[in-house]
């Protein structure tokens, strides 16, 4: 038999033998890893996400900026509300990154147990910022800005017609920040109880 025919029967036989079966530790590990990873991308698609909004709504705000040089009643708006839309692009970016550095596949879980940690504070000082700071400044200042943008109509001298709309709007965005920090939050909780699980 030539070397190519015995190549040949060989790699047929190796197909036949039955592959070493894993063990329940091993299998309930793979189970766990796949878990974590679908939250942690998850997790890095919804940060790009969002990473991208902001910068594509930096440029627009600020493609618009003859608009309010001229007034101080809307370049003090324009300008918080460009620097807010700059440093959530920046910390959206940086919570990809952290997101990306993470490895589940380490010889050691405790710089894995580090990032979740990590990701984890992250996320509760965005939603602290997020909702205290970031979400009221865009509450008062963005209303002057997107009426003389889009309708070019002075805000201030037709404030009672947008007040409704204003409330309102305040109260959706509160909630909606309210459900996704809690989905978020929760989703990391359920991160460390699988890595705490791998663990044992």
């Amino acid at each position: 038999m030539d070397l190519e025919k015995l190549k040949s029967v060989w790699k047929k036989y190796t197909e036949k033998l039955p592959m070493e079966p894993l063990t329940q530790e091993e299998a309930i590990k793979i189970a766990i890893h796949k878990k974590v990873m679908n939250r942690v991308n998850y997790l890095i698609f919804i940060k790009a996400f969002l990473a991208i909004s902001m910068g594509i709504s930096f440029f627009y705000f600020a493609s618009y900026y003859y608009l309010y040089i001229n007034d101080y009643k809307y370049t003090i708006p324009f300008i918080i509300v460009s620097i807010i839309l700059l440093v959530s692009f920046v910390f959206y970016v940086y919570w990809v990154i952290l997101m990306l550095k993470i490895n589940i596949n380490t010889n050691t879980l405790v710089l894995y147990a580090k990032a979740i940690g990590k990701i984890r504070l992250a996320e509760k000082w965005e939603m602290l910022i997020s909702l205290i700071v970031a979400v009221p400044l865009m509450l008062i200042c963005l209303p002057p800005l997107t009426s003389l943008m889009l309708n070019r109509i002075d805000f201030y001298t037709n404030m009672n017609l947008y007040l409704p709309k204003m409330l309102l709007i305040a109260v959706l965005s509160v909630i909606g920040g309210l459900l996704y920090y809690w989905k978020n939050y929760r989703i990391i909780k359920e991160m460390q109880k699988y890595l705490n699980e791998l663990e044992v």
